[in-house]
């Protein structure tokens, strides 16, 4: 459900983080709400002043999950960063690229995130289909999809009867909706 007012995380989001932590080996979460995506910083920059690289909330460990509750949003105006974190997260569900702001040019990196977006309603997010799981479903095929890759299976989760299921992301990568391949 929705979190109450004020409330950082939905109970759905605590719940889910929770079992995920237990399970897999790299678990992250993000609270979206049209302030929190004004104020963060979702992609690494350069602090050219204190010339360094400054981390972004987007800066996952490859095969990383990163739980994204949006039961937070509500309406509300997003400002430069709100929109730059906005494509940030758009960029790694379709790409799985994050782009690093250097200043004066942005450079493109690998990322490998599996991304569960927990909403109350449609997602403000590309992420094409997505099928609605119990708890016990999406942390199976989560676990799974991580079992499968360590065994150098390339995410294939069951491959009895030629069948080959795996979470996908909007654009052919893994992520939320559950894609059938039979070939």
């Amino acid at each position: 459900g929705a979190p109450a007012a004020g409330a950082p995380w939905s109970p759905a989001a605590v719940s889910v983080v929770k079992v995920l932590s237990d399970v897999l080996p790299q678990c992250a979460a993000l609270g979206l709400s049209p302030a929190k995506l004004n104020a963060a910083r979702y992609v690494p920059s350069k602090d050219v002043d204190a010339n360094t690289l400054r981390g972004g909330a987007l800066q996952l460990p490859l095969g990383a999950t990163l739980v994204l509750d949006e039961a937070q949003m509500s309406e509300g105006k997003l400002d430069a960063a709100g929109i730059k974190n906005v494509r940030a997260l758009a960029d790694v569900l379709e790409r799985q690229k994050l782009g690093y702001d250097f200043t004066y040019f942005e450079v493109d990196f690998e990322a490998d995130a599996t991304l569960v977006s927990l909403s109350t309603s449609p997602s403000m997010l590309p992420l094409g289909a997505t099928p609605e799981y119990g708890m016990e479903q999406l942390v199976a095929l989560l676990v799974n999809r991580t079992l499968s890759e360590r065994r150098g299976c390339g995410g294939a989760l069951d491959r009895a009867a030629g069948v080959e299921w795996w979470l996908r992301i909007h654009g052919g990568r893994e992520g939320l909706g559950v894609h059938h391949d039979s070939n």
